[in-house]
Order: structure tokens, then C-alpha cells, then sequence
């Protein structure tokens, strides 16, 4: 039997063994009087400006920022045959490659999805691009991705 600690939120925990840690800091008991609403939205609440911050970013105001996709094609063609490459619309990139204007990959349409990764700087992306492309990239995105 593990000794009881104020980590750990109940009994049950211990006994079962799994220990799952306390909420984040952010989140408070509070007392059977308060309103839970008052206590994060007063003050030192921050929950009202994320709240905002993240309905501006959903409607695509303040600043929100382009992100470059890092993406993985398989060919439905012939399985064994995948594409990395790097756009800013992979929508757009992605029924290129399927009507066969993109001369590389023309050969082996149609093809899916594999995997992406979204990257706001440009140059992290162009990097890791080149690591994909790369023998021990190509080795980990088989095993990893």
C-alpha cells in the first residue's frame, strides 16, 4: 500500500495503482457558495480573453498566421511508391497531384494522404522537407508516420 500523498487526487488511485496527477493550476476548488463562473472570470481569471482570443482565431482575425504543410503522398496506383513535398494549400497541392499537372507525380496518380505536418516558418518547414526526403527521413516516416 503506497502512503497517501496530497498529490494524488483520491483513494482509489492508490489503491489501483494508475496515479493521475491533480488538475493544472488554473483550475481552482472552489467553495459550495462561489460561482464557478465568478472565480474564472474575475480577477486573475484568464478565461474570458481566451475565450476571445480564440473566437478571433477561428473567424481568421488577429494575425492569424499562414502555416506551410509538410505532406506524404502514397500512390493508390502502386502502394510501395510515396511523395514528400511542401505547399501553403494543400488542398489545391493535393488535386494537382490527382489531375496529373504536376509532372513528377503524373505517373502514379491517383493519390492519398498519407500524413501532414503544419509549420508556421517557412524555413522549418523547407528543413524538415529536406530531412523527409532524406535516407534516414524516408526511413523514419516509414516507421513513424
Amino acid at each position: 500500500m503506497l502512503r497517501r500523498s496530497a498529490k494524488y487526487a483520491s483513494r482509489a488511485e492508490l489503491d489501483s495503482g494508475v496515479r493521475i496527477p491533480l488538475p493544472p493550476v488554473f483550475a481552482c476548488v472552489v467553495e459550495a457558495s462561489e460561482d464557478c463562473r465568478a472565480v474564472a472570470f474575475g480577477e486573475g481569471g484568464h478565461l474570458l480573453t481566451l475565450l476571445h482570443f480564440s473566437r478571433e482565431l477561428r473567424l481568421g482575425k488577429l494575425g492569424m498566421k499562414q502555416f506551410f504543410y509538410i505532406y506524404i503522398l502514397q500512390s493508390e496506383a502502386d502502394p510501395q511508391r510515396f511523395y514528400t513535398g511542401l505547399t501553403d494549400d494543400l488542398r489545391r497541392r493535393l488535386r494537382n497531384h490527382n489531375s496529373g499537372r504536376i509532372v513528377h507525380t503524373s505517373k502514379w496518380k491517383p493519390w492519398q494522404l498519407k500524413t501532414y505536418i503544419a509549420v508556421c516558418d517557412r524555413y522549418r518547414a523547407v528543413r524538415l522537407e529536406r530531412y523527409l526526403k532524406s535516407t534516414s527521413g524516408r526511413a523514419f516516416a516509414k516507421r513513424r508516420l
